[in-house]
């Protein structure tokens, strides 16, 4: 090991342990400037289910499953308990975050990822700790099946590859599916949690779940991002109004505590959300 790898390694392990008033975010996402693209992989342990794996920290969302045991731990931390002996679907997987860390809390988890490159790199997650509940879907959720699209990756983040913006980087092919027609194929009668963050491609998403919104009414935490709505051609409200017209609230998560969203927000062009729905029944 040369001494730049050493130096990275020691202070990798450091940050993990830097306390809030000492500016830990600033001095972690300081840090992953420096390794992105780096390659650097360390052992890490997922947060909830305890499970270990090698984390590649020059990639964006394995740097913080490092750092915090979960890339977006205060949504990952929410979601636990309620997940808890049901069924999840983890549509836009990505490498596994919420997958990884949810996997002893749900009885079964079926991780929809649309990219092969992030499917394999999930899939050496899933053989590496021997999970027995989890099926990797490779298919691009959407309002029908079996259409062929290209998904255009980012080079900026695993999380960032989107069919309607062409970083000039490459693409990968990828078939579509419905969660409706997905369910009815394997004989689901219930979904209890739907996450879902999939870069512009929610409201078709959505289109293609309605009789999973009308008939086993998850909690839903959905991505809200007005760019990227943009790019695909749709408003926020219009996602907001599908989901609303089957007897849900709309709440953000305010340390820590679910709190009303304030629907106005979802006209602002900057708006960016992650948005917890809860079927009012």
């Amino acid at each position: 090991m040369n001494s730049k790898r050493f130096y990275d390694c020691m202070v990798a392990q450091i940050l993990r342990f830097v306390p809030n008033p000492f500016g830990r975010y600033r001095r972690r996402y300081e840090f992953f400037q420096r390794v992105k693209d780096s390659n650097l992989t360390l052992h890490g342990r997922i947060r909830h289910s305890g499970l270990r794996v090698p984390l590649n920290l020059g990639d964006y969302v394995q740097y913080w499953m490092f750092m915090d045991g979960a890339y977006e731990h205060r949504l990952v931390d929410f979601l636990c308990p309620r997940v808890k002996g049901g069924v999840l679907f983890d549509v836009g997987a990505n490498v596994g975050s919420y997958t990884l860390s949810l996997a002893k809390s749900a009885q079964q988890i079926y991780s929809f990822e649309a990219s092969p490159s992030n499917c394999r790199i999930l899939n050496g997650f899933i053989e590496h700790t021997g999970l027995s509940n989890v099926e990797i879907v490779n298919k691009a959720v959407s309002d029908s099946c079996g259409q062929e699209i290209s998904l255009f990756t980012s080079p900026y983040a695993t999380g960032a590859h989107t069919q309607f913006h062409d970083f000039g980087t490459g693409h990968e092919t990828v078939t579509t599916i419905t969660l409706d027609q997905f369910a009815k194929d394997r004989k689901i009668g219930k979904v209890d949690v739907i996450k879902m963050d999939i870069e512009g491609s929610e409201l078709r998403a959505f289109q293609g779940a309605q009789q999973i919104l009308r008939e086993s009414r998850p909690l839903l935490l959905v991505e809200f991002n007005a760019a990227v709505a943009t790019q695909a051609g749709w408003k926020l409200s219009e996602l907001h109004d599908l989901i609303r017209q089957y007897g849900y609230r709309t709440y953000e998560l305010h340390r820590r505590r679910l709190a009303l969203f304030d629907e106005s927000k979802l006209s602002d062009s900057n708006c960016f959300a992650n948005l917890i729905f809860l079927h009012e029944s």
